[in-house]
């Protein structure tokens, strides 16, 4: 808790995001944008955190840190093994410095609180155990999973369907579910008004499955791969680390080892098929449809059982391998883990790049006298303007006629080349941040004229 805080006490430019997503939402889909659109119930927790304490940072570090402790405790729910066990100690070491679950609980977006979720679905709706009213918890669970990230609805698909047909309790478990789902729709649905929750809903989802669709290119199949091996497991890529080809190298044998020791398991047929059937799902939804901004956040649902075979795959290769050797190499692969986990959190401690780049038009506007022209894309004037940065905005995508002729006052261009005017910048100031902590906008250049 206390090490969520001090990285969440730095990193500027997620704080200030989601101070404005929170003032202005209330619930109302037509002042949000679409990412808090779909996670209205983790903003309405938050902002209930936020509220008892009185600091954003601490209430989100307080929601990391809860979210984080309950994936935890029901990956070892999934798996039925006590904390104190080989087992047990091992996944929840492997997932405690998973270095895409620190840095993503530490985002201060839902994402990890979510795939908590998506691990308490599991794990009452998978057929381990046919008690209804389990089922009845799994279904409700999922009904509030979709209120704290509404993307992540694929990986349900499939549990879902199960205990609707698997029982002679569907209508129960519907009603569950739907109960789930309005607790945080009807607030949604009341504060937007009906009509405008319909219309928005329909462009949201149309333009997410046409722009998917339409758009789709055989390269995302690779960038899925890319982004679970590079920022989901921390595995080796061509401008990291070379330490991170010793996580490399352990993953890929405790993959194997692991496998071999879950199949052996005795599971149900059932269980088999819809473990199989979520992951594939799951996979085939993030590849069509990723997510343009956060690429790697799409991944997450996958860490934890990729955690869970390696774990085992460890336990299959000191058990079988008892050499001094093959507990050196495990000890080596868990240290090299931990520790690059350690350092991307000290990392995550300095301002993102776009947060410097904030902080440095700040001092200009500070000191100049008369108009402040700013040109950047969409994304990045809307930045700078739940910012409270004054001067006027242009974007790139929008005003290309309007900037061509901008004479008169004080020009800046934030992540965009000289070319979009037609004279030499008078000065051009670099700002970077580690890509491997948020490898969006990890370089921007500020252009004035």
């Amino acid at each position: 808790m206390i090490s969520r805080i001090l990285t969440s006490l730095y990193y500027v430019e997620d704080v200030e995001n989601l101070r404005y997503a929170l003032s202005v939402m209330d619930f109302d889909w037509a002042l949000s944008q679409a990412q808090y659109a779909g996670a209205p119930l983790f903003v309405a927790v938050t902002k209930a955190v936020y509220i008892i304490t009185g600091n954003l940072p601490v209430a989100f570090s307080i929601i990391g840190a809860l979210g984080l402790f309950l994936l935890i405790y029901f990956t070892l729910n999934v798996l039925q093994v006590p904390l104190v066990s080989l087992e047990g100690g091992l996944t929840a070491l492997l997932i405690f410095f998973s270095q895409a679950i620190w840095l993503a609980s530490n985002r201060y977006l839902p994402d990890v609180l979510a795939v908590a979720g998506l691990m308490a679905c599991f794990y009452y709706l998978v057929p381990d155990h046919y008690q209804i009213k389990q089922v009845y918890k799994g279904c409700f669970a999922a009904g509030l999973v979709l209120g704290i990230k509404l993307v992540y609805f694929p990986f349900l698909i499939v549990p879902i369907v199960y205990a609707f047909i698997s029982n002679n309790k569907f209508l129960p478990c519907l009603g569950y579910f739907l109960i789930g789902i309005l607790i945080w729709l009807m607030p949604v649905i009341i504060a937007t008004g009906w009509t405008d929750f319909l219309n928005l809903s329909a462009d949201y989802t149309k333009n997410y499955f046409i722009f998917g669709l339409m758009n789709f290119k055989v390269t995302q199949i690779f960038s899925f791969i890319e982004y679970l091996w590079r920022d989901g497991l921390g595995g080796f890529w061509i401008d990291r680390s070379p330490f991170t080809l010793i996580i490399s190298v352990g993953i890929l044998f405790c993959t194997f080892f692991g496998i071999i020791i879950l199949l052996s398991f005795d599971y149900p047929r059932a269980k088999n098929y819809v473990i199989s059937g979520t992951l594939g799902l799951y996979a085939i939804w993030a590849i069509i449809f990723p997510n343009q901004y956060y690429g790697s956040i799409d991944v997450l649902p996958l860490v934890p059982f990729f955690l869970i075979t390696i774990s085992y795959g460890i336990i299959y290769f000191i058990v079988n391998y008892n050499y001094l050797s093959a507990k050196l190499m495990v000890l080596v692969f868990l240290f090299t883990n931990i520790s690059i986990t350690v350092y991307l959190v000290v990392q995550h401690m300095n301002p993102t790049a776009l947060a410097q780049a904030k902080m440095y038009v700040d001092e200009i506007e500070d000191g100049k006298k008369g108009s402040l022209n700013l040109i950047s894309v969409q994304s990045i004037n809307y930045y700078l303007e739940a910012q409270k940065v004054k001067g006027k905005f242009y974007s790139v995508e929008l005003d290309k006629d309007k900037i061509g002729g901008l004479k008169m006052g004080k020009v800046i261009t934030i992540g965009e080349g000289p070319f979009l005017l037609k004279r030499n910048p008078k000065k051009v100031t670099a700002f970077h941040h580690n890509p491997e902590v948020n490898r969006n906008w990890a370089d921007i250049w500020v252009y004035e004229y």
